[in-house]
């Protein structure tokens, strides 16, 4: 199935790896946000629905948290404790003191190859999306 035969907006991957994210900041390669799943899966799909660039969403269904992938440098700018890379490792990161316990999957946009999302336009929808109220943290 491609992405012209569906009318779903996200597509779910299970397990560690995913394919299309060789850069994935994982890899040393750019930033992580941090954000509870709830708030992060949310904020992804109003930068979806906004025709912004959505990378893949690594889901850790343990310990209700997404992880975002966002360019090299978002960290710096941030300057807040959600931000891993170069600040921090996630405990679901391969090395984090839990990874192995890890349960989990990845949502990524039907029909976008983009490896990261656009670290500004996450901050402002993080912003505006938990200011909005309720969510399951």
């Amino acid at each position: 199935m491609t992405s012209a035969d569906t009318r779903l907006p996200w597509s779910v991957r299970f397990g560690r790896e995913y394919s299309q994210v060789s850069a994935y900041p994982g890899a040393g390669s750019g930033d992580v946000i941090q954000t509870g799943l709830a708030l992060g899966i949310r904020a992804s799909e109003a930068l979806r629905q906004g025709q912004q660039r959505v990378g893949p969403v690594r889901c850790c269904l343990t310990h209700s948290l997404a992880h975002i992938a966002v360019e090299r440098g978002t960290a710096r700018r941030w300057h807040a404790p959600q931000t891993l890379g170069q600040v921090g490792r996630a405990v679901c990161e391969p090395g984090g003191p839990v990874y192995g316990h890890c349960q989990l999957l990845w949502i990524a946009p039907y029909g976008q190859e983009y490896a990261t999302t656009d670290g500004a336009a996450l901050h402002h929808t993080l912003a505006v999306t938990r200011s909005r109220g309720r969510y399951a943290a």
